[in-house]
């Protein structure tokens, strides 16, 4: 931020409640993220939107898959696996 745009935070952030104050409604929120922390604000943004989605369960009949034939890529003959590893 640069000495101009921090002497008119005030004229901005105004700006941002009264848009918010006019266009916040029932059918179309607005929602403030808090984005201290850039990914635990990511994290909780996509919590938020997938919580607000209804969501019903939707029956099945459960999966079987054929045995297969396609041999073990940890045996001898294949090169060793190289793995990341998490880091969070």
């Amino acid at each position: 931020m640069d000495i101009k745009s921090f002497t008119r935070w005030d004229d901005h952030t105004r700006a941002r409640n009264e848009m918010f104050k006019a266009t916040d409604t029932s059918w179309v929120p607005w929602y403030v993220v808090r984005s201290d922390h850039k990914r635990r604000a990511w994290l909780n943004t996509i919590e938020h939107l997938l919580a607000s989605i209804p969501y019903k369960r939707v029956p099945h009949k459960k999966v079987r898959l054929p045995k297969s034939d396609i041999a073990d890529p940890g045996q001898k003959h294949h090169a060793p696996l190289k793995i990341i590893h998490e880091a969070y």
